[in-house]
């Protein structure tokens, strides 16, 4: 059965199925998705992370008489060939009664799709992949709320509105700042506006700016990143900053590159001048290049956004 909201999609969990799949959203999201759906299920089965297909085949295979109830969880489901669907298929076939498999991923593929049309009798398939941004920001403001509950909190949509402006879409950065303010609040339940002000100064976008700008400028500020998502809104942050270093580097007049970049402080582009005075208009040009090839393996969907900002920032800084 296919769902494309989490509230039709954990209605139908109702009916226990032996598979589960979670496109869309980010890792962290998938994750705290598979935790609420492990309440569903019987609490003696033991969780087995998978670090590919491969690794679960082996995992489904040496099963032990005492733990036939297993979950198994397999993530970056996208990135599966051709070569290796089979595999997967194997290993769902050959799990014990009473044993689960998860599989996450960022994205869809023709090859999930056809897995899809296979095993859909024992499937249930939670969609997000064309989830607009509108959804997706109200998906994690209810979330937010239930965590807060959780925490013997209220929080309010108006609160939890203002919050996810100050953090950004981020569901691990949502929850540590309500942590912080249910740990401030002490016995007080009700989180106001004053409290996510004075404890949540900072956002997310201004963090991730100061990050890009460090890596264009100064060849530092290394920052995990674990999701595609992040990835990519980080790729148009380091963009816009080497347009602005390519145009400098050129010996572009102020009043045109203030017309194109009118966001730019004053203070700021000196500092930039300063730096792109010191390079040619090329080195700034390769790099655009390195950050281009990135971007468009990421939209392949072959590679962890995790390996690839690791890769791209060594080049970045090089």
């Amino acid at each position: 059965m296919k769902y494309h909201t989490v509230d039709s999609f954990f209605q139908g969990c109702k009916h226990i199925a032996p598979l589960y799949l979670i496109l869309g959203g980010t890792k962290d999201e998938r994750a705290r998705l598979f935790t609420k759906l492990r309440e569903h299920l019987p609490a003696s089965c033991k969780k087995v992370v998978c670090t590919d297909v491969e690794h679960l085949l082996k995992e489904v295979s040496s099963g032990s008489l005492w733990e036939k109830q297993r979950i198994f969880f397999l993530e970056e489901v996208e990135s599966l060939c051709k070569k290796r669907a089979p595999n997967l298929e194997k290993a769902f076939s050959c799990m014990e009664p009473g044993s689960f498999l998860f599989l996450g991923g960022d994205k869809s593929s023709a090859i999930l799709q056809e897995l899809y049309l296979k095993l859909k009798q024992h499937l249930l398939f939670l969609d997000l992949t064309a989830e607009k941004i509108w959804e997706h920001e109200e998906r994690l403001k209810k979330y937010a709320i239930e965590y807060a509950e959780k925490k013997k909190k209220n929080i309010s949509f108006r609160e939890v509105d203002y919050l996810l402006k100050k953090v950004g879409p981020c569901i691990s950065a949502l929850e540590n700042e309500i942590d912080k303010l249910a740990c401030y609040l002490g016995s007080r339940e009700s989180i106001a506006l004053a409290d996510i002000d004075l404890l949540c100064p900072y956002g997310t976008e201004e963090r991730e700016w100061k990050i890009a700008e460090a890596i264009i400028w100064q060849a530092t500020g290394y920052h995990a990143l674990d999701d595609m998502h992040s990835f990519l809104a980080m790729c148009g942050l380091l963009r816009y900053h080497l347009e602005l270093a390519i145009l400098l580097a050129s010996r572009t007049p102020y009043d045109h590159i203030q017309k194109l970049f009118p966001k730019i402080q004053p203070s700021s582009l000196k500092k930039y001048t300063e730096k792109a005075n010191s390079h040619s208009p090329y080195y700034f040009q390769q790099k655009m290049h390195v950050l281009f090839h990135y971007e468009s393996v990421a939209k392949t969907g072959y590679f962890a956004a995790k390996t690839l900002w690791s890769l791209l920032y060594a080049r970045l800084v090089a």
